[in-house]
C-alpha cells in the first residue's frame, strides 16, 4: 500500500467513523459496540480496494460503509442522516479528485484544503530538489521508479512538504468541481431519487411436476429499481408478489411406472392458462421443475424441455434429489432463516416419493441428500387394501419379511412397521447415526455431512401434516407423518415450523437486469452472445482453507449438490468471495478451476466463471496466459448471486467489456 493511499484509506474510514458517533451520540450503550464493530469492519473493508484509483477506492468504500450500517439506521430518518453525510463528505470528495484544482502534480490529501507536494531531498547535505512531474505521478500510483537520482553518491529520498498557500475556494475552478461532487454524492447517497419512479412489473409462472401431484401457479411480481446509497448496485428488487391464479392439483399422469404422459400434463397446463385467463404471450417468465419420482421417469427431461419452449422465457430443470433439497430449503424459508438469526438447520422436505435433506449454516446449503421416504410409496385405501407398491415400499417389505401385493388387505400391525423403518431411516439421516442396512439401500445420494444441534424443520406434504394432522390421502403420508412427530418427541429433537410447507411452491422466476463493471471482465473472442438460461452454481470456497485441492471439492460439491455432472450442460461457476486478491492465490485458483473442468475443456464447452470480487479479468488472464482455457471462457464479476439463479448474458455494450446480465431467480411463497 501506498503511503499516499493509505492516508486516503485512514481519512475516509474517520471521517464515517465521526459521523457515526455523532449520529449515535447519547443513545443506548449497545451502540458504543455497534461503533467500535463499525471501525473495525471498515478498516478491514479499506485493506482490500488498493487496487481501485482514489475515486473508484472511495465509492467501494462508501459501498461498504452502506452494508454495514443499513440495518442500523431508522427508516424514517434515513433522509436527514445522508444529507448531513453528504456536508461531512464533501471536501474529502473533492479531495480526492485531486489535481483537478491545481497544477497536474500537485496532490491534495482527503479531507483537507490544504494542498501538498513531493520534493527531493538529498540524505547528505540535505538540498532539496524538484522533482518532475511525470516521476511524481509513478510515485502517487505507487510504482518503482524507473531511475534513482543520487546526490553526494546517495540515493535521493522522497519528502511530503505542504504548500502554506489555501487553495482558493472562490475560484470558478472549485466551484465547478464542488458542483460535481455535490451532484455525485446525490446519486451515491440516493439523494432526491424515487425509487418508485424506476420499477418493472412480470406475469410469472410455476410449474411443479412432482411424483404425487402437479399444478400451476401465475403471480404479478413487482421489482423497484432503488437507486440509492442502501442500494449501489442499482439492481431491481423484488418489492411485493401477487398470486395470480392457483389452479387444479392433479395426479401426476403417467402411462406406466417409468413414463409420464406428456399428452395429459400439456393438455393441463393450456387448460390452466385459459381458467386463469392468462394467454402464453403474457407471461414474460417462468419456471418448470419436475421433482422426486418424476425426476426419474425415462422421459422426464423431455417433457420439462417441451413444456418449457417459449423464446427463452422460461428456465427449467430435472430436479435430481440434491437440486430438490435446495428447492426444498429455500421454498420453506429456511435459508432466509438461517441467515437471518445465524442458526443452523436441517430442514427435511417430504413428499410423495422421496425425503430430500438439507443442512444450512448461517444461510448457506452446507450439505444436501436425498432418502427414498415418502408418503405415496405405499398406497392403501380406507380399508387397508394396497393399490400402489413403489420400489422403495418393495424393498422394506423385503427386508422386514413381509409378503404383499397390488390387491391385498395388509394388517395395522404390519402398517405400522413398515411406517416405523422408513421413520428410523429418516431419523438416522438427519442425526448422522449409524445407518442400517435398509436405511443403505434407500439412499438415493451419498450421506450427508451433518450439522450438530442443528434445529429441525419439514416441509412437503408430509411436512404438513407433521405440524397438523388431517384428512386421509390414500396413502401412508399421515401415518409417517405421526410416527415421525413421537420420534422427535421421544428424542427430544428441537423442530421450528417453516411458513412455507405443502410444496414449498415455486411461484416462478423474477428477472432483472443489472450491468456488470466494464474494467474486469475477460471474455474470448469466439463467445458468442447472448447467452440464455444458464444454471447459477455457487461454489462454497472457504478462504480460511484456501488450497488448490480444498478449491477442486467445493467445485465437485456444487456439481453435486444440483445434480449435474460435469461436462454435461453449461453452468455458471459462482465464487462469491473465494480468495485474496494476490497472483499465487490467483493463480492457484485458476489451476484448480481447470483442472475440475477437464471434461468441459475437453469437449470444447463454453465455460462460464462468475465472481463476487473484482477478480473476472486476472483469473481469466491467468488461465488464457497459462494454456489452461483457451477458448470459449466468460469472466465477470460484481455480481451478487444465489442458489436457484439462472442467467442471461447479452451481447456486450459499446466498450465490448461491459456486459448486461439479466438474473432469474426462483420465487417462493
Amino acid at each position: 500500500m501506498t503511503k499516499d493511499s493509505q492516508s486516503s484509506n485512514e481519512e475516509l474510514v474517520n471521517l464515517l467513523h465521526f459521523y457515526l458517533q455523532q449520529y449515535f451520540k447519547g443513545q443506548e450503550l449497545e451502540k458504543q459496540d455497534f461503533l467500535e464493530e463499525t471501525l473495525r469492519d471498515l478498516k478491514k473493508a479499506s485493506e482490500k480496494f488498493q487496487k481501485f484509483d482514489r475515486v473508484g477506492r472511495y465509492e467501494q468504500m462508501l459501498k461498504s460503509f452502506k452494508e454495514i450500517i443499513s440495518s442500523e439506521i431508522n427508516e424514517k430518518d434515513k433522509d436527514n442522516f445522508l444529507t448531513g453525510l453528504k456536508f461531512l463528505l464533501i471536501p474529502s470528495y473533492i479531495s480526492f479528485n485531486r489535481g483537478s484544482m491545481e497544477k497536474e502534480d500537485t496532490l491534495i490529501l482527503p479531507g483537507s484544503l490544504k494542498s501538498f507536494d513531493l520534493i527531493h531531498v538529498c540524505q547528505v547535505c540535505k538540498e532539496e530538489f524538484e522533482i518532475p512531474g511525470y516521476i511524481k505521478t509513478q510515485l502517487y500510483e505507487g510504482n518503482e521508479l524507473e531511475k534513482v537520482y543520487l546526490h553526494h553518491d546517495n540515493p535521493l529520498k522522497v519528502k511530503i512538504i505542504r504548500i502554506e498557500k489555501e487553495i482558493d475556494t472562490e475560484t470558478e475552478d472549485y466551484k465547478k468541481l464542488r458542483e460535481e461532487a455535490d451532484s455525485r454524492l446525490d446519486f451515491l447517497l440516493g439523494i432526491g431519487s424515487d425509487p418508485s419512479k424506476t420499477q418493472e412489473t412480470i406475469i410469472s409462472v410455476g410449474i411443479d411436476i412432482g411424483s404425487s401431484t402437479t399444478h400451476l401457479i401465475f403471480s404479478k411480481l413487482l421489482y423497484l429499481q432503488e437507486l440509492s446509497f442502501f442500494n449501489l448496485s442499482n439492481r431491481f428488487q423484488l418489492a411485493s408478489r401477487k398470486v395470480l391464479y392457483e389452479g387444479n392439483i392433479i395426479n401426476t399422469p403417467l402411462i406406466n411406472s417409468t413414463t409420464i404422459d406428456t399428452k395429459r400434463v400439456i393438455e393441463f397446463i393450456h387448460q390452466e392458462y385459459k381458467l386463469a385467463g392468462i394467454r402464453p404471450q403474457e407471461v414474460d417468465t417462468g419456471v418448470v421443475i419436475i421433482t422426486g419420482e418424476s425426476a426419474k421417469k425415462s422421459n422426464a427431461k423431455e417433457i420439462v424441455d417441451q413444456v418449457a419452449d417459449d423464446s427463452g422465457k422460461f428456465v427449467s430443470s430435472t430436479a435430481g434429489p440434491n437440486f430438490e433439497s435446495v428447492l426444498g430449503a429455500l421454498g420453506s424459508g429456511m435459508v432466509e432463516l438461517s441467515e437471518r438469526d445465524s442458526i443452523n438447520i436441517a430442514n427435511i422436505d417430504i413428499g410423495g416419493g422421496t425425503s430430500n435433506l438439507a443442512f444450512i449454516q448461517n444461510g448457506e446449503i452446507v450439505s444436501t441428500a436425498c432418502i427414498s421416504v415418502g408418503g405415496r410409496l405405499l398406497g392403501i385405501d380406507q380399508e387397508n387394501q394396497i393399490w400402489k407398491i413403489d420400489e422403495p415400499a418393495s424393498l422394506v417389505l423385503k427386508q422386514l419379511n413381509l409378503q404383499y401385493g397390488i390387491g391385498d388387505k395388509i394388517s395395522n400391525k404390519d402398517l405400522k412397521m413398515i411406517v416405523s423403518q422408513f421413520t428410523q431411516s429418516l431419523v438416522e439421516l438427519i442425526l448422522g447415526e449409524e445407518p442400517s442396512e435398509i436405511t443403505k439401500g434407500l439412499m438415493m445420494t451419498p450421506f450427508p455431512e451433518i450439522l450438530p444441534g442443528a434445529t429441525v424443520s419439514f416441509s412437503g406434504g408430509v411436512g404438513e401434516l407433521f405440524y397438523h394432522p388431517r384428512g386421509f390421502f390414500d396413502d401412508i403420508g399421515l401415518l409417517l407423518a405421526e410416527k415421525l412427530k413421537q420420534v422427535c418427541d421421544t428424542k427430544k429433537i428441537a423442530v421450528i415450523e417453516p411458513v412455507n410447507k405443502i410444496k414449498a411452491t415455486v411461484i416462478g422466476a423474477g428477472s432483472f437486469s443489472l450491468t456488470v463493471s466494464g474494467s474486469t471482465t475477460f471474455v474470448s473472442k469466439d463467445v458468442e452472445f447472448p447467452i440464455k438460461n444458464v444454471p447459477v452454481l455457487p461454489v462454497a470456497v472457504d478462504k480460511s482453507k484456501f488450497s488448490s485441492e480444498h478449491v477442486e471439492m467445493a467445485i465437485q460439491s456444487a456439481f453435486r449438490k444440483f445434480d449435474i455432472e460435469e461436462g454435461n450442460e453449461v453452468v455458471a461457476l459462482y465464487f462469491r468471495e473465494p480468495i485474496y486478491n494476490q497472483y499465487s492465490y490467483i493463480l492457484k485458483l485458476a489451476e484448480a478451476i481447470s483442472i475440475s473442468l477437464t471434461r468441459s475443456i475437453k469437449l470444447e464447452q463454453l465455460v462460464i466463471l462468475l465472481f463476487g470480487q473484482d477478480l473476472a479479468s486476472l483469473i481469466g488472464i491467468e488461465m488464457n496466459k497459462k494454456g489452461l482455457i483457451k477458448s470459449n471462457l466468460v469472466c465477470i464479476d460484481e455480481l451478487n448471486l444465489k442458489e436457484g439463479d439462472w442467467i442471461d448474458i447479452g451481447t456486450p455494450l459499446k466498450d465490448n467489456s461491459t456486459f448486461p446480465v439479466t438474473v432469474k431467480s426462483l420465487v417462493f411463497r
